[in-house]
């Protein structure tokens, strides 16, 4: 999750609440926060995947759902609408960032242009990645893997297992990684190093070089990309060496909270009653399943 450089001071720690009340604080619209409108259930996915830990101990084989930051969690979730509406495509959503009606920039990095998009066609002025808000207050970022793959502890095959594995990882293969961060830490640098350099195809008015990007995101006109400078490739940087979750939680973990949750959502139960049911119904599929 990328912010304005000059307000990530204002958002320690890096909570739930402290997201709320920068949204409220700064008179934020929900359905803008994120420069996109998030319905209700996608939102609560995304913090509760983020903030999994803090509710689901595996090791311990223990749910803990009654307590303040999940309430909080609930809280804030509801207020965002239920349903996106398609109809409401606003011709000033590029700026959006840049005006702050928008707060926070969801940032996929996938490619140098992933950051691109943020810093220089979303805000335009210096970010800072804070990840998403979490429980600890330190902000929460993961990785999300395109494939995960892993060798049989049984297998007669060890060597020709590990062979096809290595050959993943050589520099050919990683070369091909597409709009994929590679794996090897020398293509990562060979990337960024390219994305420092301006496009010489391109110029602008004045005929300076200028890198243009390929598409778009978040409704942001990613024309005209600036090239990375050495601050933004150590931020780069940074945040990856960091990272060190990986995305998801239990599928069937998540059926049970969508199914629980909106009782509350409608108004039918508080969330003190809701989180009751859920922790039972998790313990119980955690003890069962570990």
């Amino acid at each position: 999750m990328a912010v304005k450089k000059k307000y990530a001071d204002k958002m320690k720690p890096w909570t739930i609440q402290t997201m709320q009340q920068m949204a409220d604080g700064m008179h934020v619209s929900y359905d803008k926060l994120f420069g996109f409108s998030v319905p209700r259930d996608s939102l609560f996915q995304m913090l509760l995947m983020f903030n999994a830990d803090r509710f689901i101990d595996w090791e311990k084989q223990k749910a803990d759902f009654q307590n303040e930051d999940f309430y909080q969690l609930l809280e804030v979730s509801k207020k965002f609408p239920k349903d996106t509406k398609n109809d409401d495509y606003d011709p000033d959503q590029e700026n959006w960032y840049y005006q702050d009606k928008s707060l926070l920039y969801p940032l996929y990095l996938a490619a140098a242009d992933s950051y691109q998009y943020a810093r220089y066609g979303a805000f335009r002025e210096p970010i800072a990645i804070v990840g998403y808000p979490s429980a600890d207050g330190k902000g929460a970022s993961s990785i999300s893997e395109q494939i995960s793959l892993a060798m049989s502890a049984t297998t007669t095959s060890k060597d020709a297992c590990w062979d096809f594995l290595s050959s993943l990882l050589k520099d050919d293969f990683q070369k091909q990684s597409g709009y994929t961060l590679p794996v090897l830490r020398s293509e990562l640098d060979k990337g960024l190093e390219k994305a420092m350099k301006p496009n010489k195809e391109d110029q602008d008015a004045k005929g300076g070089d200028v890198m243009y990007s390929n598409g778009g995101s978040h409704g942001v006109d990613t024309t005209g990309m600036k090239p990375l400078t050495q601050e933004d490739v150590d931020q780069i940087k940074g945040l990856i060496e960091s990272v060190h979750q990986k995305e998801g939680i239990d599928p069937a973990v998540m059926d049970i909270l969508l199914t629980e949750t909106s009782a509350y959502f409608a108004g039918q139960k508080s969330a003190q009653d809701v989180a009751k049911v859920i922790q039972s119904k998790v313990q119980t599929y955690m003890e069962e399943n570990s």
